[in-house]
């Protein structure tokens, strides 16, 4: 899975993605990696408590740092349908206020069986990531979307690996 971001991060150029001034901090060069998270998947909060939703969502997940704002994730967790889901996309933070970094989560997601059905589909979601040296988690906002995917708050605590 690691060789797979590796590569995907090639493929992009990341130099230039944030905006140069004294609040945002520039992205480092082009495919290099300035850390690598594993995370055990996903705790959940859902809006709607009474559907009987699962919110401990266990599974794994890597996150590689290509700069200061742009990562790459990928993972698979068993989500809140007791289904397996597997996730790849990018996290872009180009803001930072005391130790977290805000942004947006881009990517693909499957396993969720009313929304087409079980198959791939596009999610931007916010993110806010905190780190200290070995430890951080991202937590996010998940919209509902009618009875198709419940809404919840969902934190991810993850562990520097390099």
């Amino acid at each position: 899975m690691l060789k797979l971001l590796c590569a995907l991060a090639a493929a992009f150029p990341i130099t230039g993605l944030a905006a140069q001034n004294d609040d945002l901090e520039a992205p480092a060069g082009r495919g290099q990696i300035e850390s690598v998270w594993i995370n055990a998947g996903f705790i959940s909060h859902h809006f709607e408590r009474n559907k009987g939703l699962q919110g401990n969502n266990y599974g794994l997940g890597v996150q590689v740092a290509l700069s200061q704002t742009l990562s790459a994730v990928a993972g698979q967790f068993r989500n809140s349908n007791d289904a397996c889901s597997r996730y790849l996309g990018w996290i872009w933070q180009p803001y930072r206020i005391g130790l977290a970094r805000l942004g947006l989560l881009a990517g693909g997601i499957d396993g969720y069986p009313k929304m087409q059905n079980g198959g791939w589909f596009p999610l931007v979601i916010p993110v806010a990531s905190f780190e200290y040296k070995a430890v951080g988690m991202n937590i996010t906002v998940v919209p509902g979307y009618q009875d198709k995917l419940h809404g919840a708050v969902a934190v991810q605590f993850k562990l520097r690996v390099w």
